[in-house]
């Protein structure tokens, strides 16, 4: 319909669901483990604090190379409590998306976002 907007839908990666819900993947379990998949999409990588999460990276590429290369930055890996999810996303829309997750979930270090228009999607969780 005329002046509605699409959201499109992430499946966000996750193990599992624990006790309070959903359980995020803990950065520095995933990038020590040998079973992370060579997928492309955007990422989030992220803090849990005392009262919410708190965006610390968004990106995009190949998720295996991209968070192997943030393990070894300490402005990232050396924080506290990090957590991580990734999408995997049709390549079109990539930038886009990183784009919209920049502007929605503010995160502490990274990169301009891309100048592509914004493509809205589901959020890994509420900023």
């Amino acid at each position: 319909m005329k002046g509605e907007s699409i959201v499109l839908s992430l499946a966000w990666s996750h193990p599992g669901s624990g006790p309070t819900g959903r359980r995020w993947w803990s950065f520095p379990g995933v990038v020590r483990s040998s079973s992370l998949p060579s997928v492309r999409g955007v990422y989030c990588i992220f803090q849990r604090t005392s009262r919410k999460y708190r965006t610390v990276w968004i990106g995009q590429g190949n998720i295996r190379n991209r968070l192997a290369v943030h393990a070894r930055e300490p402005n990232i890996s050396a924080r506290p409590y990090l957590l991580v999810t990734w999408a995997e996303t049709d390549p079109s829309w990539t930038d886009g998306i990183e784009a919209y997750l920049i502007d929605a979930l503010h995160p502490l270090e990274g990169e301009a976002a891309p100048s592509a228009e914004p493509v809205e999607v589901n959020l890994p969780y509420r900023a």
